[in-house]
């Protein structure tokens, strides 16, 4: 009798396990993919030098190119440049921690639908020197 109580755990297992994966797939895959405004329209951009024929192009640009795709934009509504810092380090009072951030223009939230869970809104970039001083979402 015991084997049959552990083969029908196993399988009551396994079977609610398979359920839990295959509604989580359909439902962040197929129903509700991106928590963003109008999702299906974002696009990458990247540069591609066919002369070369390096695959994948580049997909990091500086900020001055960032602007630049702006000011000679024909086919977007806006463009969004960001950049992934992996190693903030946060500290309150006695007690730091590591953080991953995203440095990001300050259109991303409109761009993404989306507000500011804290703080102030990011504002304009001022100029200093050739770089950009922005804030971090």
């Amino acid at each position: 009798m015991p084997g049959f109580a552990w083969a029908a755990i196993l399988t009551l297992a396994l079977g609610i396990g398979a359920s839990a994966v295959v509604f989580s797939v359909v439902y962040n895959g197929v129903l509700f993919p991106f928590p963003y405004r109008s999702a299906e329209r974002l696009r990458a951009i990247s540069i591609q030098d066919l002369e070369r024929g390096n695959r994948g192009g580049r997909g990091m640009y500086h900020l001055d190119e960032v602007a630049a795709f702006r000011n000679r934009n024909h086919s977007c509504e806006d463009i969004l440049g960001y950049g992934l810092f992996p190693s903030l380090v946060y500290t309150h009072g006695n007690v730091s921690g590591m953080l991953n951030g995203v440095g990001a223009t300050p259109n991303a939230m409109e761009i993404l639908g989306c507000a500011a869970l804290a703080g102030p809104r990011l504002r304009p970039a001022r100029r200093v020197g050739r770089r950009a001083a922005g804030g971090a979402a």
